[in-house]
């Protein structure tokens, strides 16, 4: 007799494959793993949704557990959120991405340039890791264009909290998003977030009360002299995306979920 087993899903299996599949569509194989399994667990009520709609079959065993989120030691943060202030000091965003298509790491480059006509002393940082050779290739060329932008190599995790420190915002730009542990990571440390909205990234932010979410790229322009032109709004929602973040994203509260689903499987 096969041994119960749980399946859990999130990422790109989810927000790429799954969502391009209708029902007909799914591969034999992941129909058999997901047929077998006793449990689905999922990041989001999104990502839940986009599994219900293949089958039902699966929608009556799929739960949601939001992931557990381990932030890096970092060192005092404070992101600069006024726009005098960003005239004084500077102004720094960090897209923390592996370099691939579906990450779009140049999605914003024309709204950083124009950001740039505002703010001389912008500087904006991608750090990842090449993952594909003609996106690296494209992150290059673009560093060697264009003065504020530059390409960081990856770093350890627990290095990761200094480059986080010296954030005055986080970005997302993906085509697709599962739940962006970089966009979790920043909640968490206090530091504003500006995400493109897509299925993974409205899961993990609020828009308007935890981050900003932006369509295309000439609205980023306007959401990013819009935190700045309002700080307290601003602190206040960073404050409030630092505590939902505690609430949300317990690592001790996932592995008491899923302890309790594996005890419910093995009973």
């Amino acid at each position: 007799m096969p041994r119960p087993y749980l399946v859990t899903m999130g990422g790109t299996d989810i927000h790429v494959d799954c969502e391009q599949w209708d029902s007909g569509d799914v591969p034999p194989s992941v129909q058999h793993v997901l047929d077998q399994a006793q449990v689905i667990a999922l990041f989001s009520e999104e990502a839940k949704a986009i599994v219900a709609r293949l089958s039902d079959r699966w929608a009556d065993k799929s739960v949601v557990v939001p992931q557990g989120i381990v932030l890096p030691p970092a060192e005092k943060v404070q992101p600069v959120i006024s726009y005098a202030d960003a005239l004084k000091k500077g102004y720094r965003i960090l897209l923390p991405s592996g370099l691939r298509r579906v990450k779009d790491v140049l999605h914003l480059l024309d709204a950083w340039q124009q950001l740039y006509s505002h703010l001389r002393g912008l500087k904006v940082t991608i750090i990842g890791e090449r993952l594909e050779a003609d996106v690296a290739d494209k992150v290059q060329d673009a560093c060697r264009t264009f003065p504020f932008l530059q390409y960081h190599e990856p770093v350890p995790f627990k290095e990761m909290g200094k480059i986080y420190a010296q954030a005055d915002l986080v970005v997302n730009s993906s085509l697709q998003e599962g739940q962006s542990a970089a966009l979790c990571e920043a909640l968490g440390l206090g530091i504003p977030v500006i995400a493109r909205n897509n299925a993974g990234n409205r899961g993990v932010i609020t828009h308007g009360e935890t981050g900003l979410l932006y369509d295309q790229p000439e609205e980023f322009v306007r959401l990013v002299l819009q935190l700045l032109s309002d700080p307290v709004k601003t602190q206040q929602m960073v404050d409030k995306a630092k505590a939902e973040f505690h609430e949300r994203f317990n690592p001790d509260l996932e592995i008491e979920r899923y302890l309790s689903l594996l005890q419910t499987i093995y009973s």
